[in-house]
């Protein structure tokens, strides 16, 4: 929205309804120049156009993909997850190389589903078609959306970006807020990083 607000065309992909309802409320608040500039997609950003998923769709910050829990890393866990709804899949690279400028930046913040939505954006990825990619990178979240615990899925996403030419940089590492406080008192004293000398590590 802000981006929109300064001008810009925004590309807005959400497959939560709740959040999808929420954002359509947003922007229906803004003017009609800004509303023109919007462009949003119920859809789950994904590998392959079409295909329909599984969508855990609460409304917060943890919807998600199919039937995990994220708290537990656990795949198919006993207890089926509430509020499930199905949703579309869309590759972006369907919306990014119909763009003649490309994208200047795409935010990816997928709750693992990452190495899916980067299979998604090969093309624009090759073709330097985003400027900038700005993505939550969360390793154990990624081999628990693909079946691959323990291999560092997550892994291959640097690879592929450093491969293509991309410049690699490093946010200060976060926990989420509802993370055990083991966890989240381990990052606020530095104790959390990722060496920069090693993809793997």
């Amino acid at each position: 929205l802000n981006a929109a607000i300064a001008g810009h065309q925004a590309y807005c992909v959400e497959p939560s309804e709740v959040n999808f309802a929420r954002v359509k409320a947003r922007v229906r608040q803004a003017n009609n120049k800004v509303q023109s500039r919007m462009h949003l997609y119920h859809v789950a950003a994904g590998s392959v156009t079409g295909r329909v998923l599984e969508f855990h769709s609460g409304g917060g910050t943890g919807d998600r993909v199919g039937h995990v829990d994220v708290w537990n890393m656990e795949q198919n866990p006993n207890e089926a997850p509430t509020n499930m709804t199905k949703v579309k899949e869309m590759r972006m690279d369907d919306i990014i190389m119909k763009q003649p400028q490309g994208a200047f930046l795409v935010k990816v913040d997928t709750q693992g589903f990452e190495p899916h939505v980067f299979a998604g954006l090969e093309e624009t990825i090759q073709t330097h078609h985003a400027k900038f990619i700005l993505l939550e990178y969360w390793p154990k979240g990624m081999d628990l959306m693909t079946s691959t615990m323990g291999n560092c899925t997550a892994v291959t996403i640097l690879q592929k970006l450093s491969r293509a030419g991309y410049q690699l940089y490093q946010l200060p590492v976060t926990a989420h807020p509802k993370a055990p406080k083991a966890w989240r008192l381990a990052n606020n004293q530095g104790q959390l990083h990722m060496p920069l000398d090693d993809f793997v590590k």
